[in-house]
């Protein structure tokens, strides 16, 4: 999970959680834990796959918005 949130740029603070690219949320708010990872905000949980197939979908979501 670590190796993924760099990919996109995403750097732990020093308790090592991550701002969630999910949402615009100016805190820290993922723990990741055994490849997994929590948002306290928003909820979303899953493995590097889950988090992918999640900003996927809220990325076709913007699209249909910014298209219309």
């Amino acid at each position: 999970m670590e190796n993924f949130f760099k990919s996109i740029g995403k750097v732990p603070d020093e308790h090592g959680m991550y701002k969630c690219p999910l949402h615009a949320s100016t805190e820290n708010t993922i723990l990741v834990k055994d490849g997994h990872f929590l948002c306290l905000h928003c909820g979303a949980s899953g493995d590097a796959e889950q988090m992918k197939a999640l900003l996927e979908r809220n990325s076709n979501i913007t699209r249909q918005y910014t298209e219309a």
